[in-house]
């Protein structure tokens, strides 16, 4: 019985060490989007200013040199209009460099708090330890806020945590807006981000505008505006459908001009389907975190997930059998580690299932019930001073036994 109970109770307990130099590695891993992020950023940034300056500058090249050659011909009126119009071109590109310049600054400022910040996890001192782990867990805190929609409170804790330069706030409140539009049922404003960062959506290779040109379509066809549905598809879906996947949708598509939007068919009924709108946000949501080089998912639930599998045994999964302090065995981690491996240990401890407390030879020394249950010295006094009759009851099977009953139990 005594050997059973050490089996169960087998690497329940498992002593982690950190600070090795291949975790410290894994840990930085983590970190990667800390600076990626505010460097795409700067990139879009720099895009953008080369764009507006190319832009500008060709119009206001184009007029001066139609001026130019108009000569003496133009008249003196036309001649203040045109360079008027120059004018406002060059005060108008001038304020959009302002705003750029305003952007780049900001974002190497970011840059620059967060490069601090990961120096600070490399001094070696306990004050420079805890400080950038508080700093780490707060800014996953925020990370995971913005991501479930939560603007304000992600803000006010990070202006409490002074850690405002480390999150990516202002990436995250834009693209609300397109998601607010899309659970809407509209593709507006999506369509218009899609155009704005046209190249590097094709870069990346992504559908995004297709599946919202189709779902466009698909809204034509239910309200049976069959006329405009087939112009549409002739104006956007043809050119778009490039992919043998992306025909086989416009095939299904203009199959549902003959339709009705009640239809049970199946391939036609899902692209009736309601569920398609859910669809087109993840696809968006995805998008959007590529091209800003973000993570899919949450940090916070792979920094969770990284000490789950650290702690995670099969008994965190037997009834019965579960500890108190484990925070695999609460019901609301175990579901975020159900897709972890097992952890595999060297050590392991024989835990008392009452006091949960490993078993040792002064308070908790083993002693085994004459139904061959084990429980720790102290347990068994604490339960016989909680009891009237002085007597042990077996957690277990619920038998009563004196304590002159009990045995010494020894652990090899």
């Amino acid at each position: 019985q005594q050997q059973q109970q050490q089996q169960q109770q087998h690497q329940h307990r498992p002593t982690l060490v950190a600070g090795s130099a291949s975790g410290e590695a894994s840990s930085f891993q983590l970190e990667q989007a800390l600076l990626r992020v505010p460097a795409a950023c700067l990139t879009n940034a720099f895009r953008s200013y080369t764009t507006n300056v190319q832009k500008e500058l060709s119009s206001v090249s184009t007029a001066v040199s139609d001026l130019h050659a108009k000569g003496t011909s133009l008249s003196q009126d036309d001649a203040k209009r045109s360079v008027g119009s120059c004018q406002k071109r060059i005060s108008h590109l001038k304020r959009k460099l302002e705003e750029v310049n305003e952007e780049e600054a900001k974002h190497v400022q970011h840059c620059q708090a967060r490069l601090k910040h990961l120096k600070l996890a490399s001094e070696d001192s306990e004050d420079a330890n805890n400080s950038w782990n508080k700093a780490r867990t707060d800014r996953l805190l925020i990370d995971y806020l913005l991501r479930e929609g939560h603007y304000d409170t992600a803000q006010q804790m990070a202006l409490e945590t002074a850690a405002t330069e480390l999150v990516d706030r202002d990436v995250y409140v834009r693209s609300h807006k397109i998601l607010q539009d899309l659970n809407r049922k509209s593709c507006r404003e999506a369509l218009a981000w899609c155009n704005e960062h046209k190249s590097r959506l094709r870069k990346i290779q992504s559908s995004l505008e297709f599946s919202l040109r189709l779902q466009e379509f698909i809204e034509l066809v239910r309200l049976a505006q069959y006329a405009e549905a087939i112009g549409y598809a002739r104006k956007y879906l043809g050119s778009l459908a490039k992919e043998p996947s992306e025909l086989q949708q416009l095939q299904v598509a203009m199959a549902t001009l003959a339709l009705k939007p009640t239809t049970n068919i199946s391939p036609y009924k899902e692209l009736f389907a309601a569920d398609r709108w859910k669809t087109l946000v993840e696809q968006f949501k995805q998008d959007n975190y590529v091209l800003h080089s973000l993570p899919q998912y949450p940090l916070l639930y792979t920094a969770l997930q990284a000490g789950l599998a650290a702690l995670k045994t099969q008994l965190c999964y037997i009834e019965g059998q579960r500890h108190v302090n484990c925070p695999v065995c609460d019901t609301q981690y175990s579901k975020l580690a159900e897709d972890l491996p097992f952890s595999q240990h060297t050590k392991s401890f024989i835990v008392c299932s009452i006091t949960k407390e490993p078993y040792d030879e002064h308070d908790y020394v083993p002693l085994v019930l004459p139904n061959g249950n084990v429980y720790s010295k102290k347990g068994l006094e604490d339960m016989v001073k909680a009891r009237k009759d002085g007597k042990i009851m077996c957690p277990k099977s619920g038998a009563i036994f004196g304590m002159t009953e009990v045995k010494r139990a020894y652990i090899l």
